[in-house]
């Protein structure tokens, strides 16, 4: 019975805590190399409505079983920046931003683009191909 009213608890916290998040995503501005890397960061796709608060926003590697994802890019506000961006240039900080993480080149491979806020988390999924270029993977 007890295992049955955790389960269920733990059921509602989750379902209460997807509900406070605010409407938010990340893409990626096409077409991206990584001498030109541009994300978007919106209430939708494509759009220019920006998200209700921005704190951080990284650039790591996807993850792997048993590794922690390495950390190529992050900045970060404490303070609710006076115009939240919609768009961020990898290793260009927005208004407001201070790096946390100092930017690395990015290297072939497959990494991934977070925004988090108090009611924001969003990211995507992009691969480097040895030619530089960035390929936006698709959701599932």
């Amino acid at each position: 019975m007890m295992k049955r009213f955790l389960s269920l608890a733990a059921v509602a916290l989750v379902g209460l805590l997807v509900a406070c998040q605010d409407k938010a995503t990340v893409w990626i501005e096409s077409p991206a190399t990584t001498t030109n890397l541009t994300f978007g960061v919106a209430q939708a796709r494509g759009g220019s409505l920006a998200v209700s608060d921005l704190t951080d926003f990284a650039v790591k590697t996807c993850h792997k079983d048993g590794e922690l994802p390495d950390v190529y890019w992050e900045v970060t506000s404490r303070v609710r920046a006076a115009r939240i961006p919609t768009r961020i240039r990898y290793g260009s900080n927005p208004a407001g931003f201070t790096t946390w993480v100092k930017l690395r080149p990015l290297v072939p491979g497959c990494y991934q683009a977070i925004a988090l806020g108090k009611a924001v988390s969003a990211s995507t999924r992009f691969t480097v191909d040895p030619d530089g270029r960035v390929v936006e993977l698709q959701r599932l």
